[in-house]
Formats: structure tokens, sequence, C-alpha cells
């Protein structure tokens, strides 16, 4: 199973450190792969790297205004190549 993770900062901080521990979690225990979507570089990617995490860097700013946004629009069109 794949799992996409979308996370609004790059840093290695409290919420991306619990992100990668699950992920790394559902990696070991139940196989399953993830993909990270986040805005930029930073310490987080440098972490993904060390742990052999998939992750794509989409420069997305208003993650608030999910409804018609940039971020919806790239993830749907994202989604669509992956699955196809």
């Amino acid at each position: 199973m794949k799992i996409i993770f979308i996370t609004h900062y790059s840093g290695f901080y409290g919420a991306n450190r619990s992100l990668l521990k699950l992920i790394s979690e559902l990696k070991e225990f139940y196989n399953i792969e993830a993909l990270i979507i986040l805005p930029s570089q930073g310490k987080f990617v440098s972490e993904l790297d060390k742990e052999g995490v998939n992750y794509r860097i989409f420069k997305f700013y208003n993650w608030q205004n999910i409804k018609n946004g940039w971020l919806k629009t790239r993830t749907k069109i994202f989604l669509k190549r992956q699955i196809c």
C-alpha cells in the first residue's frame, strides 16, 4: 500500500519528527510505502534521505485555502500521473 503525506514546512521539529517515526513504523510493521510532499528543501529532506523515504518538493504557499487552491490542483495532477 502507498500513502501520501503532505507537510507544510521542511524543518525537522515536532510534527515532522513524529511523521518520520510514523512512516518508519508503517514501513517496518506493515510494509507501507510513503511519499512525502513538502514545500522546500530543509533538514527534513536530509532525514528522509537517511531513512530512504520518497519525497517530492512542490512549492506551495497558502495551505489553508484548500477549496480551490493550487495545492489541491497540483495534488490531483500528481495523483493522476501516479495512477495512470
